[in-house]
Order: structure tokens, then sequence, then C-alpha cells
């Protein structure tokens, strides 16, 4: 976070900035003094902060620069807080809900509020830098940047509220979204994040390691089964994927999914199974694989 502090009293300043140094060793501290201010020199350090706090120990607040200061911060969204005596901070123009009559007072607040500040300020940063960048926070937009591996902005995303078990506008997943593009560093991320590795697409019907397998790419196959996926889900047409494997004629992944205990012999929409589509195409390699865990004709 990134923090201004305007005072009359250089000790408090110090003191207060080293309470706010030792709550957030990484945050950017500034201090400014009131007395004899001019407003042209107060304007770009607003313009950089995102947290103020305006302290004194006389009657200092009593110009102009203080409500220009309320109306600034209120006016883009900056967070201030007045400390001191709270009839003269609301005098000043200060929000009566930011006001705290000594150091202690807000020092406490701030010990206990701290770690929540900041998740609200990553948040908000999060979502600035989307816009300003011409990105639309919207799950669509979440997943074209998914698509085209844009790892950065993914993290935003997330950073500024997304869920990653939002869907597009047609039901997709964003971890289905990641295995179809093929993007195993983003599938994994999205994972880590908490994403539900058995979500359902609306358009196939696939899980996120069903789309692995109908894309042919064994690393991220893996990767799910890694992360617990149920290997024996059903599509819309009534394919397994080891059905969908065998059609592809991909030995590879019918032998990671054999391995892992997948059902060769549950029935699609015609009634065929993969291993029986394994005989029918007299794939004799595949059909050894899938004896493993066949139960006999």
């Amino acid at each position: 976070m990134k923090w201004l502090l305007l005072f009359d009293d250089a000790k408090k300043a110090s003191m207060v900035h080293n309470f706010i140094a030792a709550c957030g060793p990484k945050d950017t501290i500034v201090e400014f003094n009131l007395v004899g201010m001019l407003i042209d020199r107060l304007i770009p350090l607003l313009k950089a902060c995102d947290h103020c706090v305006i302290f004194f120990t006389g009657e200092t607040l009593l110009g102009g620069a203080t409500a220009f200061t309320a109306g600034y911060c209120t006016g883009k969204g900056i967070v201030v807080y007045g400390v001191g005596n709270r009839a003269v901070l609301m005098n000043a123009g200060i929000p009566a809900v930011a006001c705290y009559e000594t150091e202690t007072a807000f020092f406490d607040y701030l010990r206990k509020s701290y770690r929540t500040l900041q998740r609200e300020q990553n948040r908000f940063d999060a979502y600035r830098y989307l816009f300003d960048h011409g990105v639309p926070f919207t799950p669509d937009s979440f997943a074209s940047c998914i698509t085209q591996d844009k790892t950065t902005l993914c993290h935003y995303f997330v950073v500024a509220g997304m869920g990653v078990n939002v869907r597009t506008s047609d039901g997709t997943p964003m971890l289905n979204v990641a295995s179809r593009a093929e993007n195993i560093v983003v599938a994994e991320w999205l994972l880590k994040n908490g994403a539900d590795v058995n979500a359902v697409s609306d358009d196939r019907g696939y899980t996120a390691i069903m789309d692995a397998v109908w894309r042919g790419n064994k690393e991220l196959v893996q990767l799910f089964i890694d992360w617990n996926a149920e290997l024996d889900t059903v599509s819309k047409e009534g394919q397994t994927m080891l059905v969908l494997a065998v059609g592809m004629g991909r030995k590879d992944i019918c032998q990671i999914l054999t391995e892992n205990g997948e059902n060769p012999d549950i029935e699609d929409a015609m009634g065929m199974s993969a291993y029986a589509y394994a005989k029918l195409f007299k794939r004799d390699d595949i059909v050894a694989i899938l004896e493993a865990n066949h139960k006999g004709d």
C-alpha cells in the first residue's frame, strides 16, 4: 500500500511511520508537514497514495488544504484517516467514521485490520490494472486471457475478485478453457487456486480431463489425475474418456487411464464400450492394455 502522512509534529510522524512500516514492510510511506504547506505541492503526493493519515497536535488542520485533501481523497477513492480531536477533525472535513482520538486508537485499528486493508487494496489495484489496460472484468474476458496464455492478466482477474470456478457465457468452466487451449501452466495455477477438477461443461458435458483426452494431451491428463479427477465421467454423447482415447488411437493415454483404474466396459449411447471399440478397430495393442480392467465378454 502507498501511505501519505500529513502532520504538524515530526516526532508523531516518525512514530506513525514506524508503526505502519512494521505492519507492511513493503509499503511506501511518504511524510508531509502540514505547517506552511502549499496545495500545489500536496497534489502530486495525493495522486501517488491510496491511504492518507492526517494527524496533528494543534489546530493546523483548520485551513483550506485540509478540506481540499478530504474532498480529493473522497473523489478518488483514497482511504483517509484522521487522528486527533474528533470535533476539530469533523470541522476540518474529515469523515467521523475515519477519526481516531489518539495514535493508540489508530494503531489498535491498524493492527487488527491491516491484512484486510491489504487484500482490499490489492483487489482494487488489480481491477484498476485491468480497467486501465482495456480488459473487461467478465468471465468471457478471463477465458480469452487463458486461451491467449496471458498469465499475468489471469492473475489480476483472480486478485480482483473473480472466482476460478466461474464459467463463460456458454457454460464452460475456466479449467476446461485451459484444458482446451492446452495451457498446462494456467491449468495447474487454477487448480492450486481452488478450481474444481470435476466441473462439467454445459456444451459437451466434458470435465477438464475429458477435454485433455480429446486434445490428445497426456501431460494435462496426468496433471488432472494427480489432482484426483474422476475417470468414469460420461459425456452428453454417452462417451467415456477411454472411448475418446480409443477412437483417437491414443495408446499412451489409454495406458495412463487404465493404470489409474478407468473402466473400459462402460457402454456409450451406441451400446459400445472402449474395449469393444478397440476390438472393432483391430487395435490389439490397445486391447492388451484394456485387458487389465476388462471384466470379460
